[in-house]
């Protein structure tokens, strides 16, 4: 039996190479995935190697266990601390390290972002050159407060040199500073994305307000000295206020968080290589359906010479195994390609990550492996399974089809009842209490997906027919063979048709969502944004996006302005998490924003209570009285009292504290968000002339009115949606594939009709014409199924969403209808090789065919 199913795979070869095309597309994706993450964890690993090999020991201020891994979280050491610990036995070296922010401008008088990476501002001394692992390209380290030393990466992108003048923003605004000297890494030019000015201790101490104070102290032990037993002298030589750990701990921390952030990110791009294996195993499940069926005498024959049932199936699946093998080959080779593609992709749409040389690991072989060969037996395996139910006799009287025109009650049945399942699945999960709502959501949608398709020739017939009237009058005699055929055999026709669906359904379920949610956005801005300017940053930076306080002061002082409500930005930790926290009188911001107060007194918010979102209130049960114990930078761990509970539009903010306490708690803050209300009968224009000539002087800073800030939100869900569909294209490229795969199969299948509409005078010319304006139909009402699937599955969503926020629910009618005309146009495109293999039927042999 091995032997008659290798012989089963080389009699068609062509036909199996497309199908295992479409999987190794969906193993590449996989592949790709992680070749991207574990390349991305190499490259950090490989840069925090090189920066913290010299360091033995860390230091850092707050209770043990409760620090995360960011300066901006730390609270201030003295700087008499640094001398004590370099006085200790055993210790080479120490040096108090300085980090804020700062952001380069360039030479054209635009801020330098990045790709999420911090901008940063960081000190170094003759101590730290000790510890540090950078090495100087070219020129020498700042020692005088108008010096700076600028990274490789940022110097080489903005043509920064030794001896320019530039200009660097900080907390006070901006300030323009020599460049003395470029460095780098080690080998590398960047800080994992990360722009670094480097000044010396007492400039950054000054520009970041840390006088006096240090974030952390890095060590070098003594030769000989184990670093183990340093940690633990100087833990006991400082006390319990301090955390004292090792380097190689401190580094590990650090690996753990990066792995955890890339964990999240993996199985957000695996989802996506999950669409696309779905998509995937719709194409294997039919192409097995129709070699079945054209094998159905030669299967009657191997079972009449005494094959058993069991041993066909297995010979068939078997096919499907060798088949899974060679696409899971396929897929790790193209894994690399597909990995640089995401790289950039993710690039283009402003999420560069740190990349090196690509690394394949041994995890990504064996799951390659495993979903290639895993997702093609199993969607062979119901095709497979059902040569267990021919009758040798039967068999060998049946001609090359067994294609049925009617559709089984008992597919009704079962494709009904999976339909409801998911269905049931859906609205458990969006609804429901479930720990884990984002896998029932998918086993839902997966469920229904199968359902819709199952049922799909029930539809089939009719919306062929009616596609395809306009095609049978504009087109003749090859339009009206195309209309028959989609008709007559419905079945074929929403099988060909079902990888489209499903791509176009995910389309369809994006497009309706981020239209939803551009409408909504517009609506709460239109209703709840009252301020006549908003000011938010350009670009943004690891957990301190903003820009200087400075900005709110002077527009304070604009002849036109009515009032000014600033809101600060920092991080704090709540049960040794970063969360972001927002510092504003919330009485004053509820004049610029449409505030609701669901629960609780915003002025006990304003007096030194904490204000809650009521969706982060739901996530963390919280309600009004409970006390919230927080670490922040300045003041360390303090108790605040849930005062306030509500909701407010046009802007997100989930924890808000007075500007006082914000004060207390961090030294050194940027605004995230500053609303300008002007005064009644201002002169508008004159107003903005003002603000804009102050703005100038902040660069990362942007003054919008109503329509710019609508226009900045929608353009955010723009970029999101963009690279969700760049990453679903390839879900729709399988699709096509299938239509194309389908189509041969379909042609081969039906040689015998074909010859015979070639030897009652149909010329290759219209056979051509005949197959592609199949394709159109097929594709047209896979597109329009697949719309009607994504609008339903939209709703269910924009109402899930609406239980915890305001959404509209919006159809985008003209987006929805270019992606039915694509689906046809890639009907046609998919057609092409099918059409030209029909016009070259033989007459004779296609006549002679059994």
């Amino acid at each position: 039996m091995w032997k008659f199913a290798w012989r089963g795979l080389r009699s068609r070869k062509l036909r199996l190479l497309l199908t295992a095309l479409s999987i190794t597309l969906g193993v590449a994706f996989v592949a790709g995935t992680f070749i991207l993450t574990d390349t991305t964890k190499y490259a950090f690993d490989d840069f925090f190697k090189h920066t913290t090999s010299k360091i033995d020991v860390v230091i850092r201020a707050g209770t043990a266990g409760q620090q995360t891994q960011s300066f901006t979280l730390s609270q201030p050491i003295a700087e008499g601390v640094v001398d004590q610990v370099a006085s200790m036995p055993g210790v080479a070296v120490a040096a108090g390290d300085v980090q804020g922010y700062a952001q380069f401008v360039d030479k054209h008088g635009k801020v330098v972002t990045t790709s999420g990476a911090p901008t940063l501002g960081v000190s170094t001394s003759s101590r730290s050159t000790q510890l540090s692992s950078w090495t100087l390209r070219s020129g020498r380290a700042p020692t005088t407060a108008n010096e700076v030393a600028v990274d490789a990466a940022t110097a080489r992108t903005n043509d920064f040199r030794v001896g320019d003048r530039i200009t660097v923003l900080v907390q006070d605004g901006k300030s323009t500073f020599t460049v003395v000297g470029v460095f780098g890494f080690g080998s590398l030019d960047s800080m994992a994305g990360a722009t670094v000015a480097v000044f010396d201790v007492s400039t950054a101490q000054q520009l970041f307000h840390k006088t006096g104070t240090v974030d952390a102290i890095s060590v070098r032990a003594a030769p000989g000295v184990n670093p183990d037993d340093l940690r633990t002298r100087i833990a006991s030589s400082l006390g319990a206020h301090y955390e004292v750990v090792t380097g190689a701990t401190d580094s590990q921390r650090t690996a753990d968080s990066i792995t955890s952030a890339l964990s999240i990110f993996t199985s957000v791009l695996l989802v996506f290589a999950g669409v696309a294996l779905f998509v995937g195993a719709f194409i294997i499940f039919n192409t097995f359906s129709i070699l079945i069926a054209q094998r159905t005498r030669e299967l009657g024959l191997i079972r009449a010479l005494g094959a058993s049932s069991a041993q066909v199936t297995l010979a068939v699946l078997g096919e499907a195994v060798v088949v899974g093998i060679v696409s899971s080959v396929g897929g790790l080779i193209l894994g690399a390609l597909v990995a640089n593609g995401l790289f950039a992709a993710l690039k283009a749409f402003g999420m560069e990550l740190p990349s090196a040389s690509l690394q394949y690991q041994g995890r990504t072989i064996a799951v390659a492996f495993a979903v290639g060969v895993g997702v093609t037996a199993a969607a062979a395996l119901v095709p497979a399974l059902r040569t267990r139910a021919l009758s040798p006799l039967a068999a060998l009287r049946s001609g090359l089809t067994s294609e049925e025109s009617a559709v089984r009650p008992r597919r009704v049945l079962v494709g009904a009842a999976i339909l409801v399942a998911g269905v049931g699945m859906l609205i458990w999960g969006m609804f429901g209490t479930v720990s884990n709502g984002l896998a029932v959501l998918g086993a839902g949608a997966v469920l229904a997906m199968i359902g819709a398709a199952i049922l799909s020739p029930l539809a089939a017939r009719p919306t062929a027919g009616i596609i395809g009237w306009p095609i049978a009058k504009l087109f003749g005699v090859p339009g009206r063979l195309a209309r028959r055929n989609a008709i007559c055999s419905p079945a074929r026709t929403s099988r060909t048709a079902a990888a489209l669906m499903v791509g176009i359904g995910l389309v369809g379920f994006v497009a309706v969502l981020g239209d939803s949610m551009k409408t909504s956005t517009v609506a709460a801005i239109d209703r709840g944004v009252h301020a006549d300017y908003v000011v938010q940053p350009r670009g943004t930076t690891l957990g301190t996006s903003g820009f200087s306080p400075k900005l709110a002061e002077q527009a304070r002082a604009v002849p036109q302005v009515q009032s000014v409500v600033a809101v600060a930005g920092g991080l704090w930790s709540r049960n040794g998490v970063a969360d972001a926290v927002r510092g504003a009188d919330a009485v004053a911001l509820s004049t610029m924003f449409t505030t609701t107060t669901v629960s609780g007194d915003l002025h006990a918010a304003a007096a030194g209570g904490l204000a809650v979102s009521q969706a982060a209130a739901t996530a963390d049960k919280l309600k009004v009285g409970d006390r919230v114990t927080v670490t922040m930078p300045s003041e360390g761990e303090v108790t605040l009292p849930v005062a306030a509970i509500f909701t407010i539009e046009g802007t997100t903010v989930d924890f808000l504290i007075s500007p006082s306490t914000f004060a207390k708690g961090f030294a050194s803050h940027l605004d995230s968000t500053v609303a300008i209300s002007l005064k009644s009968g201002a002169d508008r224009g004159a107003a903005t002339a003002a603000l804009n000539a102050i703005a100038a002087d902040y660069p990362s800073a942007q003054i919008l009115d109503s329509a710019a800030y609508k226009k900045g939100q929608i353009d955010q869900v723009n970029q999101l949606l963009g690279l969700i569909y760049t990453l679903l294209a390839l879900a729709l490229v399988i699709a096509l594939l299938g239509i194309m795969n389908t189509l041969a199969l379909a042609v081969m299948e039906r040689t015998r009709e074909l010859g015979l509409l070639r030897a009652i005078g149909l010329s290759r010319r219209e056979m051509r014409t005949m197959v592609r304006l199949e394709a159109v139909i097929v594709a047209t009402f896979g597109a329009l199924a697949g719309v009607l699937v994504g609008i339903a599955s939209g709703w269910m969503a924009v109402r899930a969403l609406g239980t915890t926020s305001t959404m509209v629910f919006s159809v985008p009618i003209g987006q929805l209808a270019l992606f039915v005309a694509l689906g046809a146009l890639g009907g046609v495109i998919a057609a092409g090789w099918p059409a030209r293999r029909a016009g070259r039927v033989d007459i004779l042999r296609a006549v002679s065919a059994v």
